[in-house]
C-alpha cells in the first residue's frame, strides 16, 4: 500500500488563471528585469564615482560634473519614457523608483556639484514627481456619481 502525493502540473495552475493575467505577468516581469538592469548600471556607476574620489583619482570636478549631468539626462529620460508609455500602475511604480534612484544619485553628488546644476536636478526632479502625480490621477478611477438621500432633503 503506497501513498501518492496528487499531482500538481503547472497546466492545471494556468488553466486556474485567465490568459490575461498570465500576459500582465510577462510584462511585469519583463518591465521589472528592465528596471534592475538600468538601476544595477546606475548603481555601478554611481559606485565608480565615488571609487574614484575615494582613490585620489586625478579627474577634475568638472569631469564628474560631466559624467553626472550625463548619467542624470539618460535617468531622466529613462524614466519620462517609461511614465509617457505606462498605462497601468506597474509603469507608474518603476516611473516613481527611477525617480528615487536619481534623487539618490542627486545626494551623492551633492558635494562636488556647482550650485546652479544641483538646483537644475532638483527641478528637473521636482517637475518629474509633478508628471508622475498627474498621471497617477488620471489612471486612478473616477468618482462615481451617486443621489443625496431623500431623508436629508425633507424638511
Amino acid at each position: 500500500h503506497v501513498l501518492r502525493a496528487p499531482l500538481r502540473s503547472s497546466v492545471g495552475a494556468s488553466l486556474a488563471r485567465p490568459a490575461g493575467a498570465m500576459v500582465d505577468d510577462e510584462h511585469a516581469a519583463r518591465r521589472k528585469a528592465e528596471m534592475d538592469g538600468r538601476m544595477a548600471a546606475r548603481a555601478s556607476e554611481v559606485g565608480r564615482q565615488r571609487e574614484a574620489r575615494t582613490a585620489g583619482d586625478d579627474r577634475s570636478n568638472r569631469e564628474l560634473v560631466l559624467l553626472f549631468e550625463s548619467s542624470f539626462a539618460e535617468g531622466l529620460g529613462d524614466a519620462a519614457c517609461g511614465l509617457e508609455g505606462s498605462t497601468d500602475a506597474g509603469g507608474l511604480a518603476a516611473a516613481s523608483t527611477a525617480c528615487q534612484g536619481l534623487h539618490q544619485s542627486v545626494a551623492a553628488a551633492s558635494s562636488f556639484l556647482p550650485a546652479q546644476t544641483l538646483e537644475r536636478a532638483t527641478r528637473s526632479l521636482a517637475e518629474l514627481e509633478a508628471s508622475i502625480r498627474a498621471k497617477k490621477e488620471q489612471i486612478a478611477p473616477k468618482k462615481k456619481f451617486s443621489f443625496k438621500a431623500r431623508d436629508k432633503l425633507a424638511p
